[in-house]
């Protein structure tokens, strides 16, 4: 994938971004209001605070009854005190390994066969997730939840997950088409299929968030056919993406454009600066980006794919990464 598609997927957002439609304070050139009823959710407009309303709701309401009410706030919410923490959550650690699913995500897509039809008919792309290591010990958010499994499936085929009717879906679609825009604008030689949304999905809340992710057409190719080689290099990648982000290891962007396999590193907590304490809007900021040995990384990971129960194709990771690239 080429880096330039993925220039912004710096690990942790530091600037923050709207929760309908994506765009950050820098783009819109302005402050984002904060939701009145949980302080937590932001917006560009009100038209995406409106057009999001149908979402954010469950999660707004809910908190606020929890936080009024002295009955036991963790049941139902994996150990979070309230949906809305549940969902920011989430969000926190789609944000932390983004490159790491939208990597992913290309990957689903393609191997899910005639990526351009899946943007002809409602699609989403599903993750079914699970908690990680989150504690009160532990917040750190790159170990927070377990990737179980991710797959692409038609509007239908989400079935109640969908949870929304024609005019929400519209509103979702037409967000996605405006990230699609605006990543045609930035980069405009580059070929997308789309913006494809994602939803995901923790097990036994019912707790859904919806995010999107960008996917790439194939490069030199006629045919959306993929052969074994292609599919294998695919499910690899997949494969060390998802082992990855379930050990709290973080891919980021390749730095530059000769390099072809992604920056690897860890999420560590920054030093407390005296006198100010972190809420939880604040709270993902007490932990900063630090560098891993990727030698180390690959080999070591090299000599685990040995086996071919987790090895398609029988290549060096290093190997896989640039096979990547001549496929996206």
């Amino acid at each position: 994938m080429d880096p330039s598609a993925q220039a912004n997927s710096t690990g942790l957002h530091a600037i923050p971004q709207c929760d309908h439609c994506g765009q950050t304070e820098h783009q819109i050139k302005r402050k984002l209001k904060r939701c009145g009823g949980c302080a937590v959710a932001t917006y560009c407009s009100r038209e995406c605070q409106k057009a999001g309303w149908h979402e954010h709701k469950k999660f707004c309401r809910e908190s606020n009854k929890i936080s009024r009410s002295s009955s036991q706030p963790d049941a139902g919410f994996a150990g979070y005190p309230a949906p809305i923490t549940l969902a920011n959550a989430i969000k926190s650690w789609v944000e932390v390994h983004d490159y790491g699913f939208t990597t992913i995500a290309n990957g689903v897509a393609l191997l899910n066969g005639n990526v351009e039809h899946t943007f002809l008919t409602p699609h989403a792309f599903l993750v079914e997730l699970d908690v990680g290591t989150h504690s009160a010990d532990n917040d750190n958010p790159a170990t927070a939840f377990k990737l179980i499994n991710c797959s692409i499936l038609s509007k239908a085929g989400l079935g109640p997950l969908a949870n929304c009717d024609a005019r929400q879906w519209a509103s979702r679609e037409a967000c996605c088409h405006q990230v699609t825009e605006r990543m045609h604008q930035m980069l405009p030689d580059r070929a997308f299929s789309g913006v494809l949304p994602a939803l995901f999905v923790t097990m036994n809340t019912g707790i859904t968030v919806w995010h999107h992710f960008t996917v790439s057409l194939l490069r030199h190719r006629r045919t959306s056919e993929l052969d074994t080689p292609t599919s294998a290099v695919l499910k690899d990648v997949i494969g060390m993406c998802k082992r990855a982000m379930n050990t709290g290891l973080i891919y980021r962007v390749p730095e530059s454009f000769n390099k072809f396999e992604p920056n690897v590193g860890i999420l560590v907590r920054r030093r407390k600066q005296d006198g100010k304490s972190a809420s939880e809007a604040t709270k993902f900021k007490r932990w900063g980006y630090e560098a891993q040995d990727e030698t180390a990384h690959w080999e070591d990971l090299a000599c685990k794919m040995k086996d071919r129960r987790i090895c398609e194709s029988g290549l060096h990771p290093r190997e896989i990464w640039y096979r990547l690239q001549t496929i996206l």
